[in-house]
């Protein structure tokens, strides 16, 4: 059977907190037993931010290939940006793959169907939904274009991932970096359908759990055109640390879904998408959607 892919190409960040350059060794020559004939290269990023240049160049110069991050979420979410950055010549769009070699990895304990090197011998690629967030200054200009693989999220319960993602976790743990983080937050505001309202916490997720212990929705699906909307109105402390641990010690119920979702930031305020922060400026408009059709291996 013809492979999908015309070559593999990994790529991984030297200083990754879980060995991703061992890691990459070891996949590309485990590749290599099965995949004869199909050229398998290694590819060192040297800058944050390298991973979306080099995946940027693969997918104009060679269209239909194999990348795959040997990273955490922050190095897929780079290679996931760079190859959607740009239209192959010819052919299909690369396929984007993770090898996980990061803290959280949310988007692969997500997503995972199976072994990732057995699945790329055999050929079995699936489609999934990324998240399209366009940035728009007050002016109307677009500013910026981001994809995210997992989720993008404002407030309080990105800042309780970012946190518990750096740590390995028990139960004792995870309760004090809730309430660590919460007891210094400050709610923000968004302008949504003419309406000035506060907010502790709003994510637009694809996925249905983040940062290990965090479930945001029992009914997420990764390719049905929609992402959830969990949003958590300003309504005090005791509110949202009951909200947190919900969500990291049940989980979250149903939560609404939808295809689009525009809002304007009266201030400036941090926004993470697959944990990587961004600070659009004040009085930007933000619209989130959904691309389908991205070709992966599960």
């Amino acid at each position: 059977m013809a492979s999908p892919f015309c070559r593999v190409d990994i790529i991984y960040n030297p200083n990754s907190t879980n060995d991703a350059p061992s890691k990459a060794t070891w996949l590309g020559a485990e590749l290599g037993k099965t995949l004869f004939g199909i050229p398998i290269v290694l590819h060192q990023t040297k800058r944050s931010g390298h991973a979306v240049d080099i995946a940027a160049n693969l997918t104009k110069k060679h269209g239909n290939s194999l990348l795959v991050s040997v990273s955490g979420d922050g190095g897929y979410h780079e290679v996931i940006n760079g190859a959607l950055s740009v239209s192959p010549k010819s052919g299909p769009q690369p396929i984007c793959a993770v090898y996980p070699a990061g803290n959280a990895n949310d988007h692969r304990h997500a997503t995972k169907e199976q072994s990732l090197v057995k699945a790329i011998a055999e050929g079995i690629v699936s489609t999934i939904d990324v998240l399209q967030i366009t940035i728009t200054d007050k002016h109307g200009k677009q500013v910026n274009k981001l994809y995210g693989h997992s989720y993008a999220g404002l407030g309080i319960t990105p800042k309780v991932a970012a946190e518990l993602n750096k740590h390995e976790l028990n139960s004792l743990l995870e309760k004090f970096l809730v309430i660590k983080t919460f007891l210094s937050f400050k709610p923000f505001s968004i302008e949504h359908d003419g309406i000035v309202k506060d907010y502790d916490s709003l994510i637009f997720a694809n996925i249905p759990r983040m940062a290990k212990v965090l479930e945001l929705s029992d009914n997420s699906q990764q390719d049905d055109g929609q992402f959830e909307v969990v949003a958590q109105l300003h309504r005090g402390k005791l509110a949202l640390v009951t909200h947190g641990f919900k969500a990291a010690l049940f989980g979250l119920k149903a939560q609404p879904k939808s295809r689009q979702f525009v809002f304007s930031l009266p201030n400036k305020i941090d926004m993470q998408i697959d944990g990587e922060i961004i600070t659009p400026p004040s009085m930007s408009k933000i619209k989130i959607t959904i691309k389908r059709g991205i070709r992966t291996i599960l």
